[in-house]
């Protein structure tokens, strides 16, 4: 298999995405993007989220019909703000009996699991 050059337009990409805790859109990216480097395209954008991902370095997060991007691959949690429509992080321990179930599946083989709390943000929270 051929290796994957590391590109400029990639380090700035896998930077931004590092610096955000609010596991922004492909297109929420470019417009951040696009004020640092006015060259860079949407479809770069895409291309390299999707180099990011299959080298294990960024998880995609399908949520609400939206895949969202995460620098953070260990296994955490998160929260949906119902209010703003964003996924955040959450920091609490991971919950040891998720881990054994997983490993557990008599169905097949689980490689992964998502857990998504529901609710409001501390933004969202302050305003209503």
């Amino acid at each position: 298999m051929p290796s994957v050059r590391n590109s400029k337009q990639r380090n700035l990409i896998f930077s931004e995405l590092s610096s955000r805790y609010d596991h922004p859109t492909a297109d929420e990216l470019y417009i951040t993007l696009k004020k640092k480097s006015p060259s860079l395209s949407l479809a770069t954008v895409y291309r390299n989220l999707k180099q990011l991902c299959e080298d294990g370095k960024v998880q995609c997060i399908s949520f609400d019909n939206v895949d969202r991007f995460d620098a953070t691959t260990n296994n955490h949690y998160h929260l949906a703000c119902m209010e703003c429509n964003r996924l955040y992080d959450v920091d609490i321990p991971l919950i040891p009996e998720i881990d054994i179930a997983q490993k557990s599946i008599s169905e097949g083989k689980a490689t992964s699991y998502s857990l998504i709390f529901s609710g409001l943000c501390n933004n969202c929270k302050k305003h209503n």
